[in-house]
């Protein structure tokens, strides 16, 4: 009985001592953040609150909140959401030493309305799932891959100037109506590998329908910070109303990899990987394909269905067909908003187009003029730098370390 009562009794102040060894090393290691983060400037926020009131406006008034800080703050400006700490950098070199550190390639909460659209995509996955995407992808993301689609590009911005010259002399039009079916064919026709003619066909397809009300929605909720959390936002119509608009475009990736997946199996001896060189495809006599983004993603589905499962296909493509319109679109229709308000550099494209067309306007782009189009690419820089198609981009923190 004794041994049992002294047992108790070493047992009580080991875990005793053991808990408040634990609690003292948590209030250390908070303290010292504490007196940290009390250096990063900010305003003054409420006790558990922190800065939450402010984010509780109309859209328009949280944009103008945040100008004010940055026109007090300058370059670096900390906000309290509720325990959440958030620090909000302007200054290039600030951001390109946190955007090249391992330890900041975690998606923070705000991304986690996102999952509704994109499911677990190179966009919204943790770090560990992100890595492993990003490598399945990667060979699909060479130069090689990407001038041998000049030809198409070409063909389907000729689409659009022609689609536009019928609007030349009538009433003011939204650019992105033209623009965003445009960058759709392009996609489809060169990542996708699916031929796409609906230019001039207003609104027949879901993504050109249906993807700017999304992309809508997740601006909504990235400002929102109730709606971060993965349970909140079931509770309002908003969510609902984007399901149905994801739905069908869910169902139309998921007929194509459907078609892939059949085409890439009764043909796959036919095919080369993305990352092969010109030589690697005149090896036989019979003809080499070299392999698109769908056809490496679902190649690896196929061969390696440990690395890929259907359904993450499913969200790689959603990502890259939201990714790649929405941002295409909008880059262009505001470049072209922007030399249609400034004449002088209109002028000085033109002129430089003109040197390197000369006289046949007629003829396709091929990739030497492009590299031609200096004055264009300032042009196209600077018109994302006044406009950026993504204004804002969060990051999070996989390891904490004081």
């Amino acid at each position: 009985m004794a041994a049992l009562e002294a047992w108790a009794s070493w047992g009580f102040l080991t875990g005793s001592a053991a808990a408040v060894a634990i609690t003292v090393s948590w209030y250390l290691k908070i303290s010292h953040c504490c007196r940290l983060v009390a250096r990063i400037p900010g305003p003054p926020g409420l006790p558990l609150l922190g800065n939450t009131l402010q984010l509780i406006a109309r859209r328009e008034d949280i944009l103008n909140y945040f100008k004010e800080l940055r026109d007090r703050y300058v370059s670096v400006c900390k906000l309290w959401v509720g325990p959440l700490l958030c620090v909000g950098m302007l200054d290039p070199k600030d951001i390109s030493v946190i955007l090249s550190n391992s330890k900041t390639l975690s998606k923070p909460m705000m991304y986690n309305p996102l999952n509704i659209v994109f499911g677990n995509s190179l966009l919204t996955a943790k770090f560990k799932e992100w890595k492993k995407f990003r490598k399945i992808m990667e060979p699909t993301f060479i130069n090689r891959s990407i001038y041998s689609y000049v030809r198409t590009f070409h063909a389907k911005s000729q689409r659009m100037a022609d689609l536009l010259e019928e609007r030349c002399h009538g009433e003011p039009f939204n650019m992105a109506d033209y623009s965003m079916p445009c960058a759709l064919e392009m996609l489809s026709e060169t990542s996708l590998g699916v031929p796409m003619n609906i230019q001039g066909k207003s609104h027949q397809h879901s993504v050109v329908e249906n993807f700017p009300k999304i992309i809508y929605f997740g601006a909504f909720t990235f400002l929102t910070p109730w709606m971060w959390y993965n349970w909140t936002h079931k509770f309002f119509p908003f969510y609902y109303k984007v399901i149905a608009l994801v739905k069908p475009i869910r169902n139309y990736v998921t007929r194509l990899i459907k078609h892939k997946t059949e085409s890439y199996i009764s043909s796959r001896k036919h095919y080369v990987a993305p990352e092969a060189k010109d030589i690697d495809m005149k090896v036989s006599n019979i003809p080499m394909k070299r392999l698109g983004f769908l056809e490496h993603m679902v190649s690896t589905m196929v061969e390696n269905p440990e690395l890929l499962s259907i359904e993450e296909l499913q969200d790689q493509i959603m990502t890259i067909i939201g990714a790649g319109t929405d941002t295409t679109a909008y880059a262009v229709a505001t470049t072209l908003m922007l030399l249609g308000l400034h004449q002088d550099v209109q002028r000085k494209v033109l002129q430089e187009q003109a040197s390197i067309f000369g006289e046949d306007t007629s003829r396709p782009v091929m990739t030497i003029d492009l590299q031609q189009m200096v004055y264009l690419e300032k042009v196209l820089n600077e018109t994302m730098r006044l406009y950026p198609v993504i204004p804002l981009v969060a990051i999070g923190l996989t390891k904490m370390s004081v």
